[in-house]
């Protein structure tokens, strides 16, 4: 019986250990500082990373072997060419699709851009045009475009980057899109151009998650949760949280001197 117990042991115990061993080794697969030019693209750093890491940043650069890169903004959220990243994490953009919307004069133009919502960026375009799109028309002291695909429809808009009516009209959905400024108003699908610049905003509680060797995510509600704090305490007024991988080493130990204590 003491040789059945010692095995049992002395099994579960090399268990232990290699889970532990195989968790020092992801606990050293560190993410770098900075990540390597590509493409086009110089290097970058966080919140950017591209595909050898995902899990070091929020925005995936990819497509480093073709002529033109491109980013997914956010986790889950859509493609776009990009053309350049400045040291104000804001990034140049290209929208291919919504061109080709202003190409064929097509209504499809007069849709917000796809930007994802998420509990750890925000996103805004640096210079864009606020328009009114409206079943109705109004009195206001903005500029009128009625598209001729769609007679029901009426375009309100006011110049770059001016302020906006405090109140909405009603009957109407508010529609921001990329503007060059240089160019002459009237013509509004000349006004609009495909290639941006996309101010970024990485959230407060992102950076101190990442501060503590956690991962920006969001949960089924779409809240912020940080992937790798666990066991949160007020210990005195100061707010801990304990590692996972710090709670997982407690619990190998308990069970470690546990079997110790074990007779069978």
């Amino acid at each position: 019986m003491a040789c059945y117990s010692f095995l049992v042991f002395f099994v579960i115990s090399q268990l232990l250990l290699l889970s532990s061993a195989e968790e020092e080794r992801e606990l050293n697969k560190t993410c770098p500082s900075s990540f390597p030019p590509c493409g086009n693209l110089s290097q970058f750093i966080f919140p950017f990373t591209n595909q050898t890491h995902p899990e070091c940043g929020l925005m995936v650069v990819d497509n480093c072997n073709e002529p033109v890169q491109r980013i997914r903004l956010g986790k889950a959220g859509p493609f776009y060419n990009i053309l350049n990243i400045a040291e104000d994490v804001s990034i140049t953009l290209e929208d291919q699709v919504f061109q080709s919307h202003l190409n064929e004069l097509s209504c499809e133009s007069f849709k917000n851009l796809s930007l994802p919502s998420s509990a750890s960026l925000s996103f805004e375009i640096k210079s864009k045009l606020s328009l009114f799109r409206c079943t109705d028309k109004f009195d206001y002291d903005l500029t009128t475009f009625q598209p001729t695909c769609n007679n029901s429809c009426f375009l309100y808009y006011n110049q770059p980057d001016e302020a906006l009516p405090s109140i909405l009209p009603p009957n109407c959905s508010l529609i921001q899109l990329p503007v060059n400024k240089t160019r002459k108003p009237g013509d509004l699908f000349n006004m609009l151009i495909s290639v941006f610049s996309l101010q970024v905003e990485v959230h407060r509680f992102c950076w101190e998650c990442r501060g503590r060797g956690g991962q920006c995510q969001s949960d089924s509600m779409g809240n912020f949760q940080c992937a790798e704090t666990r066991e949160c305490n007020d210990d005195g007024g100061n707010f801990q949280c304990e590692n996972e991988r710090t709670g997982n080493r407690k619990l190998r130990l308990k069970l470690l001197l546990g079997l110790g204590n074990v007779s069978f």
